[in-house]
């Protein structure tokens, strides 16, 4: 019987996620933590004559204070987990990042999806500017799908949005003159 529940527990960590293994550690350090403080808190003479400090009395207390402090730790550790997963479980992600491209060890472009809108984004070390809204027509065919092909092409769409820049900063140019 105890052999069935030792492979049974040994199956269930080879098949759950590292959060819950962190999760299991940290509940089994406080077990350990309170067992620990239980054994060390017996009874002994010199609790009751307060005269009579030896050093394992200073040596109970300090174990007493990491065992506390480990319990403390462990239950803001967990607590913290609990709001971020709280926090994250309706709505999940609104930003993901599409594509980047590398234009210089310090300089990236990169497409970003907001919701519904595409961005295209130009970032280096000092600063983070929108180059442009972009539109994606995806597609949703299943042949089309099954094909590793990407549903839109990053160069051309970089391509299309630098020559609109470069013609608007030319009409700017000859308005000026």
């Amino acid at each position: 019987m105890i052999a069935n529940l030792l492979n049974a527990i040994k199956i269930w960590y080879k098949n759950c996620s590292p959060k819950k293994k962190q999760q299991i550690v940290l509940i089994l350090l406080g077990v350990l933590a309170t067992c620990s403080l239980l054994i060390l808190t017996g009874s002994s003479d010199s609790q009751n004559d307060a005269l009579a400090f030896t050093p394992m009395y200073y040596v109970g207390v300090f174990i007493k204070l990491i065992g506390i402090l480990l319990l403390f730790v462990g239950g803001a550790v967990v607590f913290r987990r609990w709001q971020k997963s709280r926090s994250r479980g309706i709505f999940g992600r609104q930003m993901t990042i599409l594509e980047s491209i590398r234009l210089s060890p310090k300089q990236a472009l990169h497409l970003v999806r907001v919701g519904d809108q595409h961005l295209l984004i130009g970032a280096t070390d000092q600063a983070v500017a929108l180059i442009s809204s972009v539109s994606i027509v995806e597609k949703n065919s299943d042949a089309e799908m099954a094909s590793l092909e990407p549903a839109f092409d990053f160069s051309s769409l970089f391509k299309k949005v630098s020559q609109q820049q470069e013609n608007s900063s030319l009409a700017k140019l000859e308005e000026k003159a």
